[in-house]
């Protein structure tokens, strides 16, 4: 009861992508400002079927009752009110937390906070000690998430049916986005601009056509069958396509097809993401993958190829361009020295 938390609030009505990003962001956090760490089973509902953890999540409803009725730690001694996407880059933490002990995460970030972490300046030295290379994401990742032996025999047995390993293999996610996607909506990538990009991959490599193969995962049965006769004549593999939606509301199967799915990404020697969806760039920092990138059609420029690699393995922060460049008519949301911090970092441009 002498020590500092975090008790972090999240949404299980989240994809996995988001779901590790917001975990793994709350941990960070913690190890950053030496502050025991545990999340409600809110966040805990899904990921709790298929991964033990180093910390154990169960305890939280125990501690935070103990806690609240302490006579030490008035109910009330709780803070949650912080912007994630600013006050993080700036904010000592004692400016973070204030005077409490018990710090209350109450709203959930879908976003991996830790790129504003790692530049501010009051957290900076201790991140680098931590993260040399500033590459948090997977390191914290497979220490925390220990998957469970019956998920993994499933991983295992997919792996060795299908890949062996000297193949130089791609992983492929697709996102449907000409469907409505939770309450936004932006156009549809091409499939053809994947398979450039993935054959082009696969011509680098130099291997031989016969240790060349694809991993394919998507939302929508058409990207699989497009995608199939796009990369001919290379050996192309995806999981039997579903209907049925994950909690998220994301069609293409259960929580548990979504993870193999994931988890197979994750194993590859490249991955393709798309752009706008954490799913993918989750599964390759998971594994210190420096995933490349689809760009959105309308957002392609000299500038702004079609297609890029990531600078490093860190999940990107879907907010960045909002803060550097603002929204439509809107100005940046950070100020000028904000900006200066938040560029410190040549990693920004990721």
């Amino acid at each position: 009861e002498n020590h500092n938390y975090i008790l972090w609030f999240g949404c299980w009505q989240m994809g996995w992508g988001s779901r590790f990003n917001s975990i793994v962001s709350g941990l960070i956090l913690g190890l950053l400002t030496d502050r025991l760490f545990f999340f409600h089973d809110d966040t805990d509902r899904i990921s709790s079927q298929f991964f033990d953890y180093r910390v154990p999540s169960n305890q939280f409803n125990k501690i935070f009752e103990r806690l609240s009725h302490s006579s030490r730690i008035p109910r009330n001694n709780t803070s949650g009110t912080v912007d994630f996407t600013k006050e993080l880059l700036t904010k000592s933490p004692e400016e973070i937390f204030g005077r409490f002990r018990v710090w209350n995460r109450t709203e959930v970030t879908e976003d991996y906070v830790a790129i504003s972490l790692s530049r501010n300046p009051h957290l900076r030295e201790r991140f680098v000690k931590l993260f040399p290379t500033s590459e948090a994401f997977g390191y914290v990742f497979r220490w925390f998430f220990q998957l469970k032996k019956e998920y993994r025999d499933k991983w295992r047995e997919l792996e060795e049916e299908n890949f062996d390993s000297t193949d130089f293999s791609v992983g492929i996610h697709f996102r449907n986005l000409k469907k409505k996607i939770m309450m936004w909506r932006t156009p549809d990538l091409p499939i053809q601009d994947y398979c450039y990009l993935a054959k082009s991959l696969a011509l680098n490599s130099h291997a031989s056509l016969s240790k060349i193969k694809f991993f394919l995962s998507a939302d929508d049965q058409d990207s699989y069958k497009e995608a199939t006769k796009c990369l001919e004549p290379y050996s192309v593999f995806h999981r039997e396509f579903s209907e049925e939606k994950s909690v998220s509301g994301n069609v293409g199967g259960s929580e548990e097809n979504a993870l193999l799915d994931w988890l197979i990404l994750s194993n590859r020697s490249e991955v393709i993401c798309t752009t706008g969806s954490s799913f993918g760039y989750s599964a390759s920092a998971s594994t210190l993958l420096k995933p490349w990138y689809i760009s959105l059609p309308k957002d392609r420029s000299i500038s702004n190829p079609p297609f890029w690699q990531a600078t490093y393995s860190e999940p990107c922060l879907f907010v960045c361009r909002i803060l550097v460049g603002g929204r439509g008519p809107k100005a940046p949301i950070l100020n000028e020295e904000e900006l200066r911090i938040f560029k410190s970092d040549g990693n920004w441009v990721n």
